[in-house]
């Protein structure tokens, strides 16, 4: 009978140290963030360019003179494609 009454103090000192452990990790992490614990950043906008609209299209960069070739390693095999 012995047994199961130690046992209960080690569950709680194992319970508080991971209690205190994971209070210090959020008041790391929202330091780190640049606000407290539970505060979002806020977004800035962006006056140069509006959502969804853009002036032109992104400058090509796929050469398309160029063949490209890829394999895969799986499971169940190699699976090759070229393009």
């Amino acid at each position: 009978m012995s047994r199961p009454a130690r046992r209960l103090p080690q569950i709680l000192a194992t319970l508080a140290i991971l209690s205190v452990a994971m209070i210090a990790f959020s008041f790391y992490v929202g330091r780190n963030a640049g606000g407290g614990p539970g505060t979002a950043p806020t977004p800035t906008p962006s006056a140069s360019v509006s959502a969804g609209r853009y002036s032109a299209p992104p400058p090509m960069t796929i050469n398309t003179a160029h063949k490209y070739l890829v394999t895969m390693q799986t499971s169940k095999g190699t699976i090759t494609l070229s393009a």
